[in-house]
């Protein structure tokens, strides 16, 4: 039954990366707008949204087809 719940290689790496970039996000936020920490925030969650959810659901996500 936890078998449904298991993640795979990509999918860990994925969450990893999302958890990476928000908490960057959360960091430059609470440190007055850092647009450095916000920026990188931003790229890190970006890059690690295609791993968590695979690359053709974020193809067609980001396609305005």
């Amino acid at each position: 039954m936890l078998d449904a719940f298991a993640l795979k290689d990509g999918q860990k790496i994925g969450l990893m990366l999302l958890a990476v970039g928000l908490g960057l996000i959360l960091l430059g936020c609470l440190l007055f707008f850092d647009a450095s920490l916000l920026s990188l925030g931003n790229v890190v969650f970006l890059s690690g949204w295609p791993f968590f959810i695979g690359w053709q659901q974020t193809f067609k996500f980001f396609s305005p087809l």
